[in-house]
């Protein structure tokens, strides 16, 4: 799974309605799998398990919030070993990591939306879009997870 993958997922997650995505690839290596994930996909399925059933389980789950990969797949992961703390870094975009640094130095949205040139909704959106994709509490969380992962 290439570099254009993440970046079509994040710019379908990041797009007004922000629907979940769900992925269905040839095959995928547990890094990509990561990724792809991190990226913002909910459901990632190889096309060989890609059955018309299996496919409306994880659309529909991926509707609920919930994330989907198949059994075997999750096993690979569990057993790959740890990621490296800039792996994530490489998976939040330009402007998730310029209000990523400003929220670091405390500022509010207002003030983001001023400095970045972008609408306070916009600012909203990201700070949201970074929350659910990580599973995070709240922007103070946001904040300490991107410097732990290396992504600020």
């Amino acid at each position: 799974m290439g570099q254009d993958a993440l970046d079509s997922v994040r710019a379908v997650r990041a797009g007004a309605d922000r629907p979940e995505v769900v992925l269905v690839v040839p095959e995928v290596e547990p890094a990509d799998a990561l990724r792809a994930i991190a990226a913002g996909a909910r459901g990632l399925l190889r096309r060989r398990e890609a059955t018309a059933d299996r496919l409306t389980r994880t659309v529909l789950a991926a509707g609920a919030g919930d994330c989907t990969v198949s059994p075997d797949m999750l096993d690979r992961l569990l057993a790959a070993p740890a990621v490296p703390a800039g792996t994530l870094a490489s998976n939040i975009s330009d402007r998730e990591r310029a209000v990523l640094r400003l929220l670091a130095d405390g500022r509010e949205t207002g003030e983001i939306a001023q400095e970045l040139c972008y609408s306070t909704r916009t600012v909203t959106s990201v700070v949201h879009d970074i929350t659910r994709r990580f599973r995070l509490r709240n922007r103070a969380h946001a904040v300490a997870f991107a410097l732990r992962a290396g992504m600020l």
